[in-house]
């Protein structure tokens, strides 16, 4: 590529670049950049500086307000970034945008998310207020109006300034569950086109709603089916197993559709995160759990060290400094090993040829492949359609390994069946030559008797016939001085008629 080319592509990248750039405090908006898709004004993907002050005025609202001695803070306010040692509940955020002239005399789409009360001012003007905003706990009103969207009109000018006035004195309650289960204290906020974009935005959040209750509906009732057949038939401790693994999947993915049904109290967001954390724990365990009864019918001893990995990591998780999500890094590291041996496994069963063990290691297979394709897909493809494409592939990935896992098990019952079958037919068989041999058996033993019982008859008759011949023999010998008498008599062996 020669020098002239290099120097122009250069010089339109960074024009490209730039059209959403934040220049000092001011932040260029076109229309392309909002058709794109959604414009993030803090806290993704990169932050965005907004001026920043404690406490209360109403002069602050104002676009003439020189807010140059402010702080520059991205309004998230992360708690492990942002020092709020000092936080007295109740702040000020200003930022300065700049349109083009596409963009008089529009409307575009906002979404903010906090765990607070807002107020909401263009150019010195208040257009949106979510809860009541208040100097103490005792009079603030919290709302979060998450997936709400809301509209900006814009006029014939070009330079706007938004003002925020926010509270948060959710963290005086409790700082330490607050920063465990929320850890920032300030609020999330974007902008998009409101005519092009608001029915696609609805669209993909509807998606999102009926993919997340139709996976968790699906997860659930496999695992109440899989845990059933468990206590019918505890043997087979692989049901189990599987039941608990997909309940997890089922808890992770149904807290997170019921965030995203509506504002909840804290208490209860916080409830969600703790099953969030502890399902995905729970799913890999008992995913390790299960192809290790598959593979060596038994739990070897390298399980208790993924399994003390694990405890310990939701132990810090809960009892740590950071915020909960903090500890995501440690539990992908211990997954990332586990995902390991499990491929181990499952090159032993194969090589000990363990019966459908392919369906398995298939699912597995495809499961790794589309969490790949999943991340690269998020380098390569633009906002808009990632987030559409992103939903169906968070489907796939999420069925892929039950459904194979389902599919071995009835596989496994199939086989269980038709070997059972064919042991009733060997037994029926069985059975009909052993009826066979026994009614043979009772003959002979009947015709030894009839033959015992005539031999006896005869006998008798043979001793009576005796008796009765001799019977007929005198008593003595004749006695006579002229003669010698001798005498001898053999006895019939037979009786005639």
């Amino acid at each position: 590529m020669n020098k002239p080319i290099s120097i122009l592509l250069f010089v339109f990248m960074f024009f490209t670049l730039s059209i959403n750039a934040e220049v000092g405090d001011t932040l260029f908006v076109s229309h392309d950049s909002l058709s794109s898709g959604r414009l993030y004004l803090s806290n993704y993907p990169e932050e965005i500086k907004w001026r920043y002050s404690e406490g209360d005025h109403a002069s602050w609202a104002s676009p003439e307000y020189n807010d140059c001695d402010w702080d520059l803070v991205d309004p998230w306010l992360d708690m492990q970034k942002f020092d709020y040692s000092n936080w007295k509940g109740i702040c000020w955020f200003r930022k300065v945008i700049k349109i083009d002239t596409t963009l008089i005399n529009t409307s575009i789409g906002i979404y903010i998310h906090h765990e607070g009360a807002s107020e909401i001012f263009l150019n010195g003007k208040k257009i949106l207020s979510f809860g009541k905003v208040a100097a103490n706990r005792k009079d603030e009103i919290t709302h979060d109006p998450k997936f709400a969207p809301y509209v900006l009109n814009f006029d014939t000018s070009m330079v706007y300034t938004i003002a925020v006035r926010y509270s948060n004195h959710s963290a005086e309650r409790n700082e330490y569950f607050y920063n465990k289960f929320f850890s920032h204290l300030g609020f999330s906020i974007f902008i998009f086109d409101f005519n092009e974009n608001i029915e696609n935005n609805l669209l993909d959040y509807y998606k999102m709603l009926a993919y997340g209750w139709g996976v968790d509906g699906f997860t659930l009732a496999f695992s109440i089916i899989f845990f059933l057949l468990y206590l019918f038939y505890s043997k087979r401790k692989e049901n189990l197993y599987f039941s608990l693994f997909i309940f997890g999947i089922s808890l992770f993915g149904g807290t997170s559709n019921m965030q995203g049904m509506g504002p909840a109290p804290q208490g209860l967001e916080a409830f969600y995160r703790f099953l969030q954390f502890g399902g995905v724990s729970l799913t890999f365990t008992f995913f390790l759990l299960f192809i290790y009864q598959i593979v060596y019918k038994k739990v070897i001893k390298l399980f208790w060290f993924f399994l003390i990995a694990f405890i310990f990591v939701n132990i810090f998780a809960f009892v740590g400094s950071e915020g909960i999500f903090s500890y995501m890094m440690p539990l992908g590291i211990i997954i990332g090993i586990m995902a390991v041996e499990s491929i181990r496994v499952f090159i032993v069963g194969i090589k000990r040829k363990v019966e459908y063990i392919g369906i398995l290691s298939t699912g597995a297979g495809l499961f790794l492949f589309l969490i790949l394709v999943g991340a690269l897909l998020s380098y390569l493809l633009p906002q808009a359609i990632l987030e559409s494409v992103l939903g169906l592939m968070m489907v796939l990935t999420i069925v892929v390994l039950p459904i194979s896992m389902a599919i071995y098990l009835a596989k496994s019952y199939a086989k269980t069946n038709d070997d059972l079958e064919e042991q009733i037919v060997a037994v029926k068989d069985l059975s009909a030559k052993q009826i066979e041999q026994e009614r043979k058996n009772a003959e002979l033993q009947l015709q030894a008797e009839l033959e015992r019982k005539e031999n006896e008859r005869k006998s008798i008759e043979l001793e009576q016939a005796r008796n009765l011949q001799l019977s007929m023999l005198p008593k003595e010998i004749p006695s006579l001085p002229e003669l010698d008498i001798a005498v001898y008599m053999k006895t019939a062996t037979e009786v005639g008629g």
